[in-house]
């Protein structure tokens, strides 16, 4: 029997997702898995023009999550001469616009949701693990369902924030609209 030509483009979209990290799940950790999505997210998403100009560090933060830092950072050291990336800790009120990616973890969702304001019309993806996040705002939210990592996508706050998204990566993800506030 022939499989419909969809699977194939799946298969591809999922290896491409999993990159150079480790692929087998009960190897990794989720913290590594998080950090892993997170590396990913970089390869599907274009930034503005000024955010990505030759030689510029791309800049990870992460606020709440010492595992996830620590996984980041274990990832830029496995996996040297990538693009030139940083990971950098940050707290809630802190530099947050000095982010290109950001890793909001250990809060609430209404802390969250300041922090979703305080980054409002700048060129920063954010994601969380927090329930509700990007129906909040947030550009992407990471769950675990029935022991896999899946992640939603909130295109409208992509489009705020100045991102362009993959189709491939849009493909994957559960697509949602901001909620009631």
């Amino acid at each position: 029997m022939r499989r419909p030509p969809v699977i194939p483009l799946v298969l591809v979209v999922a290896a491409l997702l999993c990159g150079p990290w480790p692929a087998a799940a009960q190897d990794v950790s989720v913290p590594a898995l998080k950090a892993a999505f997170l590396s990913n997210f970089v390869k599907f998403t274009e930034w503005p023009e000024d955010q990505r100009a030759p030689g510029r560090v791309f800049t990870f933060c992460v606020s709440g999550d010492k595992a996830v830092t620590a996984a980041l950072l274990q990832g830029l050291t496995d996996h040297p001469g990538a693009v030139p990336m940083s990971v950098i800790v940050v707290t809630p009120d802190g530099p947050l616009h000095a982010c290109q990616m950001l890793y909001v973890g250990g809060t609430e969702l209404r802390q969250a949701r300041r922090v979703i304001d305080a980054l409002k019309g700048a060129a920063v993806f954010t994601v969380s693990d927090i329930e509700g996040f990007a129906e909040a705002g947030g550009v992407a939210q990471l769950r675990l369902e029935n022991g896999r990592m899946r992640f939603t996508i909130n295109p409208g706050a992509a489009q705020r924030a100045h991102l362009t998204l993959s189709a491939k990566l849009l493909r994957l993800a559960t697509i949602v609209k901001d909620g009631p506030e």
